[in-house]
């Protein structure tokens, strides 16, 4: 009786999964085929043209400017040498390829999907130097991805619930912080921000689900990834 009930809960679980999977993907298209012709919502033209004067040379201001850093290539580059190690120390050479890996390739899916939309940046951001194009946010998409897989790695590695609630809810409050960075600094619109999220979150769904695959035939991994899931 206890494992029907069990199974049952998992079975739910999973269609919630699926569910909520099917609804981020569905809202991804529609705000992405909006913004690729030429949508804009009223809150992004009022970030465009007001955001940066507001919010320009004050205390709030200059800390959004080093919360945007959490996310740039040198701090990208450091943490990611530390957590490889760590996977490495710990004979974990599957998760310490794929999370070097899930940041270059989402970093290069997000210029994929920047060159196809096209969408140029808020005007008032000639002063913070940025190039490219606007929509998704590379910052919020990166952020989404590689703090999300950093506390999924390390988390598999502690017994503690209470650590691991701590890991992701750390991870996610960065996260967050990073892309109202964007947006605060007019470095981006809100929908390039919602969109980096979005399309970050999809992504790192489908490297965890790959991950979990290749773990229960590679060699790669601890055999205890091959038993059962951690999380």
């Amino acid at each position: 009786m206890r494992r029907k009930c069990d199974m049952n809960q998992i079975n739910r679980k999973k269609l919630t999964l699926i569910f909520t999977c099917l609804l981020t993907i569905g809202f991804t298209i529609t705000l992405t085929v909006f913004v690729d012709r030429g949508g804009q919502f009223p809150f992004d033209l009022w970030s465009a043209e007001s955001l940066y004067e507001v919010g320009g040379n004050t205390w709030i201001h200059s800390i959004f400017i080093y919360i945007t850093k959490l996310v740039s290539r040198t701090v990208i580059i450091v943490l990611s040498l530390l957590i490889v190690s760590f996977l490495l120390m710990k004979r974990d050479w599957l998760a310490a390829i794929m999370m070097s890996l899930g940041v270059y390739f989402g970093n290069e899916l997000n210029e994929v999907i920047k060159g196809i939309v096209k969408r140029h940046r808020p005007s008032s951001l000639e002063s913070l130097h940025e190039a490219g194009y606007s929509f998704p946010s590379g910052h919020a998409m990166v952020a989404v991805i590689f703090y999300s897989l950093a506390a999924y790695f390390l988390a598999r590695y502690f017994k503690s619930n209470v650590i691991r609630q701590y890991l992701f809810f750390s991870a996610y409050i960065i996260v967050l912080l990073i892309g109202i960075s964007r947006y605060i600094l007019s470095a981006h619109y809100l929908t390039d921000v919602i969109g980096g999220f979005l399309f970050g979150i999809l992504f790192v769904n489908v490297w965890i689900v790959l991950h979990r695959v290749v773990s229960n035939f590679s060699f790669l991994s601890p055999p205890r990834d091959r038993d059962k899931n951690i999380l």
